[in-house]
């Protein structure tokens, strides 16, 4: 076996090293080879293959290396989101380019995706805090709901006929994200197992949960009636959410005055359930909300 051979053995086995330098030191140590320094050793001999092999160990794994220890915590960083769970660091470094992958960092209040823009790939939420905003078809109303890292947005909407995301992203703290591609996500499909069963799970999931809301029990109060109005048109079944509606816009879905709106509401304030405001209903907790009319 070459030198080469050799080099690109390695280079394999390295589960996060820098590629570039790998590449680097092994035409250094060739070209030293060959003018017989580094301890005058021959090109393509044992005492070369070694010298190549401790050195390269020595850069890739060393505690300084800062850019070994950067695509590291990239690599740590990628395993915990959304569906890449469960995938190996080799299937890490095999499928993702550390080089050309799209990493931004958003300052607070940038929309990192805008309702009704084109999908044309996965976004991950890797560190920070957003609001998820989605506006009624009409715009006389929309809800917010507050979430945090990690989480994976435009799934739902990478294929089929609806290609537009239905809600958008606005920062709240400064926030790290990255995207795919539909090609690198259409070539982890066809690949990786391990993300196409979190791809089917998620989906699944989703699928199942609307199903089950929408054949939930008539409500027997005015109060679950709301609750029930506020969870069927949330992303996330839990957490803070917060409406921006009025009284009158909320009892015409509900087909309801709004004074009596506004009295449950009112009833539901006094409980610690919800917190109202001019146009504003904010819901600390949904899944409080949920379990006391539910």
């Amino acid at each position: 076996m070459t030198i080469a051979e050799k080099v690109c053995l390695i280079a394999k086995c390295v589960l996060v090293g820098n590629a570039a330098k790998i590449k680097v030191l092994a035409c250094q140590h060739i070209i030293n080879c060959k003018k017989g320094l580094k301890g005058k050793a021959a090109f393509g001999s044992e005492g070369s293959i070694h010298y190549f092999c401790t050195t390269l160990k020595a850069v890739c794994f060393h505690p300084n290396n800062q850019h070994h220890n950067m695509e590291r915590n990239i690599t740590d960083t990628l395993l915990e989101l959304p569906l890449l769970q469960g995938m190996s660091r080799s299937d890490i470094v095999s499928n993702f380019d550390y080089t050309r992958l799209k990493l931004t960092s958003l300052s607070a209040s940038r929309y990192a995706i805008r309702q009704d823009a084109i999908c044309d790939g996965l976004l991950f939420l890797i560190d920070g805090h957003v609001v998820l905003e989605r506006q009624s078809a009409d715009r006389s109303w929309y809800v917010e709901e507050e979430l945090t890292s990690p989480l994976v947005a435009g799934l739902e909407v990478l294929y089929g006929s609806t290609r537009t995301y239905p809600y958008s992203l606005r920062t709240v703290t400064p926030c790290q994200v990255f995207t795919i591609s539909k090609q690198q996500a259409a070539s982890l499909l066809d690949n990786n197992e391990v993300f196409r069963l979190n791809v089917l799970n998620t989906l699944t999931s989703t699928i199942a949960r609307r199903d089950h809301q929408a054949w939930l029990p008539a409500a027997d109060s005015l109060e679950a009636r709301i609750m029930q109005f506020v969870r069927s048109h949330v992303y996330y079944p839990a957490g803070a959410k917060t409406l921006h509606i009025t009284l009158q816009n909320l009892g015409s879905y509900l087909d309801m005055d709004s004074r009596y709106i506004s009295r449950a509401l009112h009833g539901m304030e006094q409980a610690g359930l919800l917190q109202t405001m001019r146009r504003n209903i904010h819901i600390p907790h949904l899944e409080t909300l949920v379990q006391a009319y539910g």
